[in-house]
């Protein structure tokens, strides 16, 4: 990892811009998927109680035009994008503790 102490000090803009994006990447995932997991729950309801014979097992089954192939809707997947936006956090705050340091 000590590539990485190298960029953070010779390019900390370029890892701090990086960074912003991971955590973007990552947090917009994250609501996305919360907000899917509600949608699926909505759509879930009719079907138990027997209004519609459609079963929405996850996003692409209830909106087959988009592509949701992004979107965590199970433990794992959330894990991985709040550990993105983690990442990008991390990145940012470590670039700038390591700038302020040795600069």
């Amino acid at each position: 990892m000590e590539w990485l102490t190298i960029l953070m000090l010779e390019k900390p803009k370029t890892v701090i811009g990086w960074g912003k994006a991971l955590f973007t990447a990552g947090g917009l995932a994250t609501i996305v998927g919360i907000w899917g997991v509600l949608a699926l729950r909505a759509i879930a309801v009719p079907a138990k109680l027997g209004i519609t014979d459609a079963v929405t097992r996850s996003l692409a089954d209830a909106y087959p035009a988009l592509p949701t192939w992004w979107i965590p809707e199970s433990a794992a997947g959330f894990a991985m994008s709040i550990g993105i936006a983690a990442v990008g956090v991390w990145l940012v705050m470590a670039t700038k503790h390591l700038n302020r340091t040795f600069r």
